[in-house]
C-alpha cells in the first residue's frame, strides 16, 4: 500500500508516543520497513521527511503533528504533546573537545563531481585552480570550482546535426559547480552567494555538499 512521508511519519510518531527529530522518525520508520511503501527515488530522504514536516506544521492549519524543543526540533502528534515540554527532553550538548580536521579535503571531491558529471550530466568537467588566479584574494567568488561542458550533439541524428549547422546553432550547454565538504546554517549563505556569482554565464549553476544539514533553521 502506498504511504506519503507524513503518513510514515505519523505512524512511527503514533508507535513511539515520543517526540522525535526528522531524522530520528526516519530512522525507525526504515528499521520497521515503512519506507519501502514510499517508492521514493531520493538520495536524501530523511531531508525530504524533516523539509515535508517543517512546511506542514508551519502552514497547515489542521496538521496533525506539533513540535517541541530545539536544536534539535522535536515532532509529536498533536494529541500527544500535552504529555510532553522542553524541559523533558534530553539536551543535545555541545561538544567541547577540540574539534578534529576533517577526514578529507574539498579537492578530493572533484574525482568524484567528474564521475558523476559524466556519467549522470554527460558533461565534461574540469576543476578551476583558485591559487593560479590572477585575483587570488577573490578567486573562490570569481571562480568556481569546476566547470562543465555538455555537447547535446554527440546524441543527435546527422540530419539534426547538419541542420543546426547551418542555422548557427552550436547548442553548447556550460555547467558550474560549487563544492562544500558540508553545509549548514553556518555556511549557507556565503557558499550560496559563491555558487550564484561563478554561475552567472552557466547554463546551469550548482551548489553541491556530501553533508547537508537537516535541523530545523537551516531546513527553513
Amino acid at each position: 500500500m502506498a504511504m506519503t512521508f507524513l503518513q510514515l511519519a505519523q505512524k512511527v510518531l503514533g508507535e513511539e508516543k515520543q517526540p522525535l527529530s526528522a531524522s530520528e522518525i526516519w530512522e525507525i520508520g526504515t528499521s520497521k520497513g515503512y519506507e519501502k511503501g514510499l517508492g521514493s527515488k531520493g538520495k536524501t530522504p530523511w531531508a525530504t521527511m524533516g523539509a515535508i514536516l517543517y512546511v506542514d506544521v508551519r502552514d497547515n492549519s489542521s496538521s496533525v503533528f506539533t513540535t517541541i524543543g530545539t536544536r534539535p526540533k522535536r515532532f509529536v502528534l498533536k494529541e500527544d504533546a500535552d504529555k510532553f515540554n522542553a524541559e523533558t527532553l534530553p539536551i543535545t550538548k555541545t561538544p567541547t573537545s577540540i574539534p578534529q580536521k576533517p577526514q578529507f579535503l574539498e579537492k578530493a571531491l572533484h574525482p568524484l563531481m567528474v564521475y558523476y558529471g559524466f556519467y549522470y550530466l554527460k558533461a565534461y568537467l574540469k576543476t578551476i585552480q583558485h591559487n593560479k588566479s590572477d585575483k587570488k584574494g577573490f578567486g573562490e567568488w570569481v571562480h568556481p570550482d569546476l566547470v562543465g561542458c555538455y555537447f547535446p550533439f554527440s546524441d543527435w541524428e546527422s540530419e539534426v546535426v547538419e541542420i543546426s549547422a547551418v542555422m548557427g546553432n552550436t547548442a553548447v550547454k556550460l555547467y558550474s559547480f560549487e563544492l562544500k565538504r558540508e553545509l549548514s546554517i553556518a555556511n549557507i549563505r556565503e557558499a550560496f552567494f559563491q555558487a550564484v556569482s561563478n554561475s552567472s554565464w552557466a547554463n546551469e549553476g550548482y551548489l553541491v555538499a556530501v553533508d547537508v544539514d537537516i535541523e530545523d533553521d537551516f531546513m527553513n
